[in-house]
């Protein structure tokens, strides 16, 4: 016989039914009281604070999913598989010069030497994905969408590999995307490929 039952044996019958709960629940119960005003507290207070008390880990995957987050508005300056970026590469350019120096690797081998698109550096950011040399055609990256929070714009992309089997030019290609994202420039910028 455990002390549960032990408990219960001595109570009066008439007890037992009047607060059935209480009879060896309420150190149970009393626990998920405090539970439950530690995590209602927890929310309203400052992650870091709340870093120092529990587990790192736990507290960083709460603080990210909290951040709310909004899509960004972008807009295609260029996407294909001619680059003279021969190299993987994903980039930010936040100023006129920035873009001036990748727009110029990325045209020195189009004998045209087209000027960059205009870009308004105090409203827009761009924002360069580059595959680098690909033996055959059959390969490409595009970016897919962009969400800002706070402090954070995240670049979602997908890329496409060599299909086996699959028909493709034989010819070498550099695959890449470039878009301007409007908003929020002063933002840190992290990418995240996309299954």
């Amino acid at each position: 016989m455990n002390s549960i039952d032990r408990t219960l044996a001595s109570w009066p019958q008439d007890q037992r039914r009047s607060n059935p709960l209480r009879i060896g629940r309420t150190p149970q119960k009393s626990m998920i009281s405090v539970l439950v005003a530690w995590i209602f507290l927890a929310a309203l207070t400052n992650p870091e604070k709340v870093n120092a008390r529990i587990h790192a880990g736990a507290v960083a995957a709460t603080r990210v999913a909290m951040k709310p987050t909004y899509p960004a508005i972008f807009r295609s300056v260029g996407k294909g598989y001619r680059s003279g970026i021969r190299i993987p590469l994903q980039i930010v350019a936040r100023s006129q010069s920035e873009w001036d120096a990748v727009w110029r690797q990325h045209v020195s081998g189009d004998s045209s030497s087209r000027p960059p698109p205009a870009i308004d550096f105090e409203n827009e950011i761009v924002v360069a994905l580059f595959l680098g040399d690909k033996p055959s055609g059959g390969y490409d990256v595009r970016i897919s969408r962009a969400d800002q929070s706070h402090d954070t714009l995240t670049i979602h992309y997908q890329e496409r590999n060599l299909s086996p089997g699959g028909m493709v030019a034989q010819a070498s290609t550099q695959p890449f995307h470039i878009v301007r994202i409007i908003g929020d420039v002063n933002s840190e910028v992290v990418f995240r490929r996309d299954s």
